[in-house]
């Protein structure tokens, strides 16, 4: 790597590195960094972060690997570009499961990807990955020689042992990373990432990124417990995508509601929006959305492009509509409806 007069070179608080090193330490370990050549250049000729701390906490409960990143935020990266940024990211991995090299190479290509999109990950915010975690960060050819799991997508929180970090320019917000199956994303996207976090926290303090473990949606204590805050709660979830298609032809809408568990997410999210006087948007892939929203009486019509459809869940006339939602059945059903405005 040649670094001359052009080269923009990353800035760096190293007393605030020093601050962040004893508040990782203070965990229980000595602080390792998995180090970037390239850190020393200013993104994005360098990487989103400058480093990646790493701690081996063994005096927990259940032992385990903390990985937090360095030069996110403009405390420890007072450049411009991070101007207004308080926050890095991390995740943690139970002690018997080794975070080389996906756990690391998992927070610098989100951090890259949030900084390369402007789309920042928010606590309370889901990224489905649509691979294991494990692989996201590699190449497809290299995903065959990662370990697989079935975590797919990531849920933001506040990290649970380290929530925040006190600096002589401002405290640092440190936000986890914790790794999610998809029937966990379509509860938590059918209901909300907070009050998920709230009843994954009793079950796991630590919220541990764990690669071998279950699905706490087939653990039926845990799963009876969300499912009736859902629906007494209702969704913060304003719009899900779904393998969802229509189309108009003379007044005649002809729709493809998906099978299986698309059809149960669905259902999910219609119950908890349509009862709550909120209405459901629901994205596709190849047409433009349908709308779902609550009133008395049953009514379909075109609104800037988007199919709406109307109408009380649970009443007769609508189940005339949901009836076409079939989880039990693995193949979409085509339906159609006349009278659309």
């Amino acid at each position: 790597m040649t670094i001359d007069a052009d080269t923009d070179v990353r800035e760096l608080r190293t007393d605030v590195v020093d601050t962040v090193d004893n508040a990782i330490a203070s965990l229980g370990g000595e602080v390792m960094h998995a180090i970037d050549p390239r850190r020393l250049l200013d993104y994005p000729k360098g990487p989103a972060v400058w480093s990646v701390g790493v701690v081996k906490v063994t005096d927990a409960a259940t032992p385990y690997t903390l990985l937090v990143t360095y030069g996110f935020s403009h405390a420890v990266s007072p450049v411009d570009a991070r101007s207004g940024v308080e926050h890095e990211y991390s995740i943690a991995v139970p002690a018997d499961i080794d975070p080389t090299p996906w756990a690391d190479a998992l927070l610098r290509h989100l951090t890259n990807y949030i900084r390369k999109s402007g789309k920042d990950l928010a606590v309370g915010d889901i990224l489905p990955c649509y691979a294991p975690i494990t692989c996201v960060p590699f190449p497809p050819e290299h995903h065959a020689q990662m370990v697989q799991t079935a975590l797919t997508n990531v849920v933001v929180t506040i990290d649970p042992v380290l929530p925040s970090i006190a600096t002589e320019y401002g405290n640092i917000e440190v936000r986890r990373f914790v790794g999610v199956d998809d029937a966990e994303r379509d509860r938590i996207e059918t209901w909300s990432a907070s009050a998920f976090i709230e009843e994954y926290l009793k079950r796991d303090p630590l919220l541990l990124t764990d690669l071998k473990r279950e699905s706490a949606m087939q653990d039926m204590d845990f799963r009876t417990k969300v499912d009736a805050r859902a629906k007494a709660e209702g969704s913060t979830t304003e719009a899900i995508l779904l393998d969802v298609y229509w189309s108009l032809d003379e007044g005649t809408v002809s729709i493809e509601f998906p099978g299986g568990d698309e059809a149960a997410k669905l259902m999910a999210a219609l119950e908890g929006r349509l009862p709550f006087n909120e209405q459901l948007v629901v994205l596709a892939h190849d047409c433009t959305p349908i709308i779902f929203r609550s009133a008395d009486e049953v009514a379909f019509h075109i609104e800037d492009s988007a199919l709406v459809i109307e109408g009380k869940l649970g009443s007769a006339a609508f189940h005339e509509i949901t009836k076409a939602i079939r989880p039990g059945h693995s193949e979409p059903t085509a339906v159609k409806y006349s009278g659309v405005l």
